[in-house]
C-alpha cells in the first residue's frame, strides 16, 4: 500500500507541474493569453508584465504553493523517507518543463526553500560572495561613442 501511496504522489506531483497554471489564472482573471502577448512566454514575469497586479501577484502565490506542495504533502505522508519531499519537487518540475513548457524556477526556490531553510540561505550568501568577487576582478569597463558619452 505505501507503495501505492509514494507512486500516486509522485504522479500527482507531475500532474500538477504539468498544469498550465499563470496562463490558466491570467487568461481566467484578466482574459490575457499570456502565449499571445510580449515573448508568449507564459511566466510569472510575463504576468507581471502584461497583466493588473493583483493578478500577476495571484500567479505567483499560486506558483509558490505549487512549489511547496510537493515538500509539505511528502513531509506528512512519509516523514520517514526526507529525500521523497526533493523526488515529488523533481516530479513537479518535469512535469512543468515536459507538458506545460515552463521552467519551475519559482517552484523550486520556494520548495527548497521548505525543505530545508539553511541550505537556500547558505546558497544565497555563497551567490553574493561570489558576485562580490566577480565585480572586483572583473569591473565594468565603459566605452565612450562617438559623440563622446560613456556607455
Amino acid at each position: 500500500m505505501s507503495a501505492f501511496i509514494g507512486a500516486l504522489f509522485l504522479t500527482v506531483c507531475f500532474c500538477l507541474g504539468a498544469l498550465p497554471m499563470t496562463r490558466l489564472i491570467v487568461k481566467t482573471l484578466a482574459n490575457i493569453d499570456l502565449t499571445k502577448v510580449g515573448t508568449g512566454n507564459a511566466s510569472v514575469a510575463g504576468a507581471f508584465i502584461h497583466a493588473p497586479k493583483p493578478v500577476a501577484i495571484a500567479t505567483v502565490l499560486a506558483e509558490i504553493a505549487r512549489g511547496i506542495f510537493p515538500v509539505l504533502t511528502a513531509k506528512v505522508l512519509f516523514p520517514e523517507i526526507p529525500a521523497l519531499q526533493l523526488v515529488g519537487l523533481i516530479f513537479l518540475v518535469v512535469g512543468r518543463y515536459l507538458i506545460a513548457k515552463g521552467g519551475g524556477v519559482t517552484n523550486v526556490s520556494w520548495g527548497v526553500l521548505v525543505y530545508s531553510p539553511p541550505i537556500v540561505l547558505s546558497s544565497g550568501i555563497t551567490g553574493l560572495i561570489i558576485l562580490a568577487i566577480a565585480k572586483k576582478l572583473f569591473p565594468k569597463q565603459h566605452k565612450k561613442t562617438d559623440n563622446g558619452q560613456l556607455v
